[in-house]
């Protein structure tokens, strides 16, 4: 499960990359029409990333952004599961009432 999780954010930071590259070299050569990045839209849905089918290519990153987020904050959890103990130092949730 742990792998899966790593595979998938893996996917999700390539998918990034792509959009920030497309993104660059087209302001670099001034291109003012995007060329179709359909593919990447697509790629993006089938990470489970919610994309609308008229989303912008800024719409596209800061969707998959917030997805790379997300299941970096979700893997993170995962791995040092936080507990009531932790916080407040016994299992009842109550502040001060021992261990």
């Amino acid at each position: 499960m742990e792998g899966d999780m790593h595979t998938e954010l893996q996917a999700m930071q390539s998918l990034l990359l792509e959009i920030c590259e497309l993104g660059a070299t087209t302001e670099e050569k001034g291109i003012v029409r995007l060329p179709s990045f359909n593919d990447l839209a697509e790629k993006a849905r089938n990470l489970g990333i919610p994309v609308s089918d008229t989303a912008t290519l800024d719409d596209l990153r800061a969707a998959t952004e917030n997805a790379c987020t997300n299941a970096t904050e979700s893997a993170t959890a995962d791995q040092n599961p936080v507990k009531t103990k932790m916080i407040l130092g016994n299992e009842t949730g109550i502040p001060g009432d021992g261990p």
